[in-house]
């Protein structure tokens, strides 16, 4: 069932209350985004200022859940109640933890807190699951009656109570059955057509905690991070990026304007307009434009033409070379402040024209204020990087995101700097041997020698969005609208993972198209007989046994024709 916002206080309390009865643990499923770890961040919070024993536990994929069910199975009424972060969202979780009257874990609470877009359907319906609402998602939800049909309903067959097939022409009532599992079924799969994703878990927790009076700027920092990665991640639109942002720059201002709350243990936030540059602070002005994906989508900065469309725009803006080859964080505010006027002139003549954004910076003490994004892009970096276990990977974006430890946060500074790099060589390569593709879906191949790079689901979607940016703003000017499908080879394990990421002609600056490769993959891998696994939570990602990778993308390609022409008939 549905928790609306304005009842986010009373679900909190049915938690504390579970938790408390018997001195009972709250088990929270934390899935392994920067979004969702800086929700758990906040709920941590909240339940050690109210003594709730809880545990925590990363999930990247459905195979972590399951191993969290063996943990509840295991735990003899240990948990009364279990958190879902960022994930749950779009599986039937009474029947994957085995809850619900007469099964083993019956009389467990689940409450979902997840941005993932669509939700099961039998979360929402369900009266041991607690969904908590954005304020938006349940108006999108199909009327029950509507989806969910009687058990003579469920039987299809035609045919009397002597097993003789009746002729439909004299039942009514069975061709108005009949009928009614059609529609069901025509509004089933237009609801689980795409995946998108809603509002960040971590500012629907913030929430919470303004309902709760417990606000302050630390905790307001977490939800702007979560924020942050979803808009620097292409997963929310421009628009709704700033709707929210405004609404957390309104609660920034109400938490600061209290002289005697105004230091928050030393403890400063503020908001500002910050650069679509990647790690600007951190780089030169140069490299931070070459390797963002903003910028590449619209210069092509690989090609000789591109490069110097790009030197062009400095010496437009009267900004030496040098100068844009200089540590930005050595150049003086003077300067600093030149260069964003220029840019703001000049960029729109070089399709640059929405090259701020409203972000946030945190300080503590006298140290540098850091800015929200490059907290994000070094977090995110570490959190995808593939040389270290899962676990210590979670733990390691807690403490960046925390700022707890400068040398650490460095380290994924350089670490997503390295990361770029290798992206932007992907897009060089792809582009320069691929300029006059006309199919309707582009697959971009990761090369073997990058492959380890690329072994996570977060650095093909990276990649994806990079590739994306170029044929949607036509860079080149050489590209149909295409759909992408991102693939790398695993060649320890002899497995393929890919992403996809559907595009919509004519789409607007700043829009996020929902993705129907979320239905695609899994369709195409059941009929075609492909052996797959989900990779996380996100179901516009697969991996496929690596031989029957070629077998999986033909067909893709040809049920995505299908998709093209059905849609574009339905126009015409």
């Amino acid at each position: 069932m549905f928790v609306p916002v304005e009842a986010f206080a009373d679900a909190y309390s049915e938690i504390t209350a579970l938790a408390l009865k018997d001195e009972c643990a709250v088990l929270i499923l934390v899935g392994c985004d920067i979004d969702g770890i800086c929700a758990s961040i906040i709920l941590k919070d909240l339940f050690i200022s109210d003594y709730v024993k809880y545990q925590l536990l990363p999930v990247h994929d459905y195979d972590d859940i399951d191993r969290a069910k063996q943990l509840i199975d295991e735990g003899e009424n240990q948990f009364r109640a279990v958190v879902m972060l960022n994930c749950g969202g779009n599986v039937d979780v009474c029947e994957t933890l085995d809850i619900g009257p007469g099964r083993p874990n019956d009389g467990l609470a689940v409450f979902i807190i997840d941005a993932h877009r669509p939700l099961n359907l039998e979360n929402v319906f369900s009266s041991d699951v607690r969904v908590f609402d954005d304020g938006e998602t349940q108006r999108t939800i199909p009327p029950q009656d509507e989806i969910i049909l009687s058990d003579d309903e469920e039987d299809d067959d035609d045919f009397d109570e002597e097993g003789k097939r009746v002729k439909v022409g004299e039942q009514g009532e069975r061709l108005t059955r009949k009928m009614r599992q059609v529609q069901r079924d025509a509004i089933l799969e237009d609801y689980y057509a795409a995946s998108s994703f809603s509002i960040a878990a971590s500012v629907l927790l913030w929430n919470l905690v303004c309902d709760l009076n417990r606000g302050s700027n630390r905790l307001l920092w977490f939800s702007v991070l979560g924020l942050t990665d979803q808009f620097v991640h292409n997963k929310t639109s421009t628009s709704l990026y700033a709707e929210q942002a405004v609404r957390l720059q309104t609660d920034l201002s109400k938490y600061n304007s209290d002289e005697q709350e105004s230091s928050h243990k030393g403890v400063q936030l503020a908001s500002h307009q910050d650069l679509r540059f990647f790690l600007m602070r951190h780089w030169t002005l140069y490299d931070a434009m070459r390797h963002s994906s903003y910028v590449v989508g619209r210069i092509p900065i690989w090609l000789n033409q591109g490069h110097s469309k790009l030197l062009n725009l400095f010496a437009r803006m009267g900004v030496p070379l040098k100068t844009c080859r200089q540590i930005y964080s050595t150049l003086s505010k003077d300067t600093k402040q030149r260069i964003s006027d220029q840019l703001l002139e000049v960029g729109p003549a070089y399709g640059l024209d929405q090259l701020t954004f409203p972000s946030f910076t945190y300080q503590v003490g006298y140290k540098t204020p850091v800015s929200a994004s490059d907290v994000v892009h070094a977090a995110s970096a570490l959190l995808n990087s593939t040389t270290t276990s899962p676990h210590d990977r979670f733990y390691q974006a807690i403490d960046v995101l925390s700022l707890e430890q400068d040398d650490l946060f460095l380290q994924g500074v350089e670490l997503a700097k390295a990361q770029e790099r290798a992206i932007l060589t992907q897009v060089q390569s792809h582009f320069q041997s691929s300029l006059d593709s006309k199919r309707r879906t582009r697959f971009v191949e990761v090369g073997d020698e990058s492959h380890a790079t690329f072994l996570s689901a977060p650095m093909l979607l990276k990649l994806g969005n990079y590739v994306s940016e170029v044929l949607r703003f036509e860079a080149l000017g050489k590209f149909p609208t295409q759909q992408l499908v991102i693939s790398v080879r695993d060649l320890d394990q002899d497995r393929t993972m890919a992403v996809g990421l559907w595009a919509k002609k004519g789409r607007s600056e700043g829009v996020v198209d929902p993705n129907t490769f979320a239905s695609v993959f899994q369709r195409i891998a059941e009929a075609s007989g492909c052996e797959y696994r989900a990779m996380s939570f996100d179901p516009a990602v697969i991996e496929i046994k690596a031989e029957q990778f070629p077998r999986f993308a033909i067909a893709v390609a040809t049920d995505i024709n299908r998709i093209l022409r059905r849609d574009r008939d339905l126009h015409a």
